[in-house]
């Protein structure tokens, strides 16, 4: 009777104890796992900015609060910023979509976002600049095209960026720096096209920038050759000599890079003296992008302040709002006559 109590009574109470325990240990992985992946492809949305970087998406989520001002969708698997689904966040200032797979952008993109101020799209796969990818884009202030495989730009593919400040075309595959024949950007403050394939500049290479406000522009890691207008056969070490003398004013950005150039110091400023010293032409204007002692300019390139008018030194303001006065002075020392009085 002991044994058929226990065996009745003991054995499936301890089972059914043995069952509940599983089952309550599935559902906490279950319930872990369910909520893991769902926080790991959840958007955050906080202030009207929705972040929805670093999620695997291969498309735009279509739920997100239709108000948001700013949206993150970089560092995903973007093949497409599709305006059929962008139009539901028509309020948006700020779109980043860098660090996805999109070859090419629709067209009415900024017809639907009519208020996008930033656009950022490096690290994409983006190879030519249509004309009627920003034809919209009369709002927008910061273009980011940084690291993608651009190999050249539609004539006059920034023509309707009337409000753009900054421009960024750095780490791309350009062969030349033009972006245009016609004036474009007049707001324009800053053009990177630093690390393309640019080995030459042309004298109308910046004619679309006549008219912009631009006081920042680097062509940095480009394999730039020094000849300016140089005949074929022509060394490049008589080509400065030729173009040097050629020159109406010669103009030198002094920074601490330039003092330590052994070319300028061995060569370009001293050739450059001697066309002033020959020919009595008050011809050299510099240009100080830092603070540099006229100690420092005497013993590294043979210069001083003193030797030159006041006109023709010039000093980059630390502030914006001097930008347009630090202009101004340039126009008068490059109008200046050459004659020495």
């Amino acid at each position: 009777m002991a044994e058929r109590r226990l065996s009745s009574g003991r054995f499936p109470t301890l089972q059914v104890k043995m069952d509940f325990w599983a089952f309550v240990l599935w559902l906490e992985v279950t319930l872990s796992y369910f909520d893991t992946t769902f926080c790991e492809n959840q958007c955050k949305i906080k202030d009207l900015v929705a972040d929805c970087s670093h999620l695997k998406l291969s498309a735009v989520p279509p739920d997100l609060p239709t108000n948001i001002t700013e949206l993150n969708l970089s560092h995903n698997q973007l093949k497409r910023l599709p305006s059929s689904t962008l139009s539901r966040y028509n309020q948006l200032q700020t779109l980043h979509a860098g660090y996805n797979d999109i070859p090419k952008l629709d067209e009415g993109l900024c017809k639907v976002l009519p208020l996008l101020n930033v656009l950022a799209l490096e690290h994409n796969q983006l190879s030519t600049l249509s004309v009627r990818y920003f034809s919209y884009c009369r709002n927008l202030t910061e273009l980011y095209l940084l690291s993608n495989r651009i190999k050249q730009t539609s004539e006059d593919v920034f023509g309707s960026l009337q409000e753009l400040k900054i421009l960024d075309l750095s780490h791309n595959k350009l062969v030349s720096a033009s972006l245009g024949v016609l004036q474009q950007l007049p707001k324009l403050q800053r053009l990177a096209l630093s690390a393309n394939k640019i080995v030459q500049l042309k004298s109308n290479d910046f004619a679309i920038l006549s008219n912009t406000t631009l006081y920042q522009l680097d062509l940095s890691f480009n394999k730039l050759t020094q000849e300016r207008d140089s005949e074929v056969g022509i060394s490049e070490l008589q080509s400065i000599v030729d173009n040097i003398s050629r020159s109406r004013k010669i103009i030198f950005v002094v920074t601490v890079e330039l003092l330590k150039d052994p070319w300028c110091r061995r060569f370009k400023v001293h050739h450059a003296m001697q066309q002033v010293i020959q020919q009595s032409r008050d011809s050299i204007i510099l240009i100080f992008l830092q603070d540099i002692p006229d100690y420092k300019l005497n013993q590294m390139l043979c210069l001083r302040r003193g030797m030159f008018k006041s006109h023709c030194i010039l000093n980059w303001p630390v502030q914006n709002d001097r930008i347009s006065a630090f202009y101004q002075k340039f126009k008068v020392a490059l109008g200046s006559s050459n004659r020495v009085q």
